[in-house]
Parts: C-alpha cells; sequence; structure tokens
C-alpha cells in the first residue's frame, strides 16, 4: 500500500486478514490533520492526533512499515522502488497487488 493516510490505514486494517501487508509512505508518522486547528489551542490534544507508523502497524498490527518515497511502481515486473529515508541505494519491493493511496494535497502553492 502507497500512502498511510486515511484511506491507506482503512485498507491496511482490512487487508491484512488476508494478505501479507507492506505500507510505504514518506512520513514516520500519521497525523489526522482536520484536528491539527484544535491542537493549536489545546497541545496536549496532538497525541490523540498522531502516532508512529512503527509502532502501529509493526508492532500492533503485524504489518511491514518502510519510511520511504516510491520512485517508480513497475507494474510489468510487480516491483516498487523505493528510497527508503537513511538509505544510500534503493530499494526494490516485490507485490502481487498494489493499492495506492497516495492522498491528496490542498495547497494552492504547490505546483
Amino acid at each position: 500500500i502507497v500512502g498511510g493516510g486515511l484511506a491507506g490505514l482503512a485498507a491496511t486494517r482490512e487487508l491484512r486478514r488476508h494478505f501479507v501487508v507492506t505500507v510505504v509512505d514518506a512520513k514516520e508518522y500519521f497525523e489526522f490533520t482536520p484536528g491539527i486547528m484544535r491542537a493549536y489551542a489545546k497541545p496536549d490534544h496532538w497525541d490523540k492526533l498522531t502516532f508512529m507508523y512503527h509502532e502501529a502497524l509493526d508492532r500492533r498490527l503485524g504489518v511491514r512499515f518502510i519510511w520511504g518515497e516510491v520512485l517508480e511502481i513497475d507494474s510489468m515486473q510487480r516491483c516498487v522502488r523505493v528510497k527508503t529515508i537513511f538509505a544510500q541505494m534503493e530499494d526494490v519491493v516485490p507485490y502481487d497487488f498494489c493499492l495506492i493511496a497516495g492522498g491528496c494535497n490542498f495547497n494552492q502553492q504547490s505546483p
């Protein structure tokens, strides 16, 4: 699953019962962005809006998490090239099925 946002996590929760699931995301943590304004007013609320993917996916759900950026999806070879955050080399992750849940960008200034 490419993307660990709301859709990616919902898919992970359901698919992990039937498949070996790997989630790739460019961030190491999830944040519920609609609640960010509340965290500005009440900073102790931040912990309820975020969690570390490694803790939630690897340890609690038994799902592999890769902290990195997907550079290419090769549908012919059925693999994904991933640049993990701290590695110099790219990793190749094979797949049987690839679900893309990249989310959206609300920034009007971004290309």
